[in-house]
């Protein structure tokens, strides 16, 4: 008999130690995954619409696009297939909204510099550049509550989150 404890102490018990904290933790850690997944979708797709701009080679930008909504849009569908732990709702909410927000700001630029040709005004510029910063707004505001579903969450299952200023 003890020697079946032993067997069981020494292969059945590191199976559960070894998963890496409670479920709500490898949730909380699965969103963040995902959550910077979409940024560096985002990060890419500006990053190559602002040297396409430099270059004079908007037209090659409808591609990025493409591929970092597809992008953003695989990462939802991940987050919406996740198992979710008692009182996550609110915190999936707010991570696939910022998500959506991502996909606007990504149209709206690609939109917007689809619009540049050798002709255009400074002041059309401006306007550009305001319509760019309205979903830059609105995807700050999108992450400020995720920021805040996440800390409840954290909350509700006893773990604490480090928010870091990049």
């Amino acid at each position: 008999m003890n020697r079946k404890i032993l067997i069981y102490c020494l292969f059945v018990l590191p199976v559960f130690f070894s998963c890496g904290g409670s479920d709500a933790l490898k949730y909380n850690d699965t969103l963040a995954r995902y959550y910077n997944e979409t940024d560096k979708y985002v990060g890419n797709f500006y990053n190559n619409a602002t040297r396409l701009l430099q270059e004079d080679k908007l037209s090659e930008l409808p591609g990025y696009k493409d591929a970092a909504v597809e992008g953003i849009n695989n990462c939802i569908e991940k987050v919406n297939r996740l198992e979710k732990p008692q009182g996550a709702d609110a915190f999936q909410k707010a991570v696939v909204t910022y998500m959506e927000a991502q996909i606007h700001y990504v149209n709206t630029m690609s939109d917007q510099y689809s619009r540049v040709t050798n002709e255009t005004a400074e002041s059309d510029f401006n306007y550009i550049e305001q319509a760019i910063n309205i979903t830059l707004k609105d995807r700050t505001e999108k992450n400020e509550a995720i920021l805040e579903a996440q800390k409840d969450f954290a909350r509700k299952h006893n773990f604490k989150i480090n928010v870091s200023e990049k």
